[in-house]
């Protein structure tokens, strides 16, 4: 896939995220709980344009091992469908933001858990009428990826 992440729907493309390592969070010194997480996908510059079009809007659904569709991801709004910021200046800080806080804590309270993960896809009825995509970056892509950032609490020791 050449090292990376791609979601077009009407074509059943659709892309999953891992936390493989999100269990070390809880070894950390003095942690005490997460306050907030916020998944951030950045469009690789150059696989959008005004001909190539983002979709407004990417859902986010719990998945498993085998990559069956579970819930959506909730927050305090509702169903988190990625708040998309387009940088008209060169396109290099696009984003697609989500509050996946509620999806972390519970991915921390299963013990031995790193198959788990969330499947990126159009939401309905854009999933079937549009042919949108968006491309992200692996974790080799330094510039263009996902990134999760995890706000938490912990007691200095």
């Amino acid at each position: 896939m050449n090292n990376a992440m791609y979601v077009q729907s009407a074509t059943g493309v659709q892309g999953k995220i891992t936390f493989p390592s999100l269990s070390t969070v809880l070894a950390l010194p003095g942690y005490l709980g997460i306050l907030r997480a916020q998944l951030i996908l950045k469009p690789v510059v150059g696989t959008f344009t005004p001909e190539l079009v983002l979709p407004p809007q990417l859902m986010l659904s719990q998945t498993d091992v085998s990559n069956q569709l579970g819930s959506p991801i909730v927050s305090a709004s509702g169903v988190e469908y990625g708040n998309l910021y387009i940088d008209y200046s060169g396109s290099s800080s696009t984003t697609y933001s989500y509050d996946i806080t509620n999806y972390i804590k519970q991915q921390l309270t299963i013990e031995g858990n790193n198959t788990d993960g969330l499947m990126l896809s159009l939401p309905s009825p854009s999933n079937y009428t549009t042919f949108n995509r968006a491309v992200f970056g692996d974790a080799t892509n330094k510039t263009y990826n996902v990134t999760l950032n995890l706000y938490y609490i912990s007691i200095p020791h």
